[in-house]
């Protein structure tokens, strides 16, 4: 990542917790299709996770 933490927008702060929370490189798919596909329903941020196109319903 080229820009520090305290410059990245809300979206990409946002990105960046959810990829660093859910993404492993070892499971098949992009990161954002992990964070598409997360389970925990809790986190306050599911609600606004990023989407993969292929996974976003209409």
């Amino acid at each position: 990542m080229t820009r520090t933490i305290d410059r990245l927008s809300l979206r990409g702060a946002i990105n960046a917790k959810c990829r660093d929370c859910t993404f492993d490189e070892v499971e098949p798919g992009i990161w954002r299709q992990q964070v598409s596909a997360c389970p925990v329903t809790t986190c306050s941020l599911h609600s606004v996770r990023p989407f993969s196109r292929s996974t976003r319903t209409p």
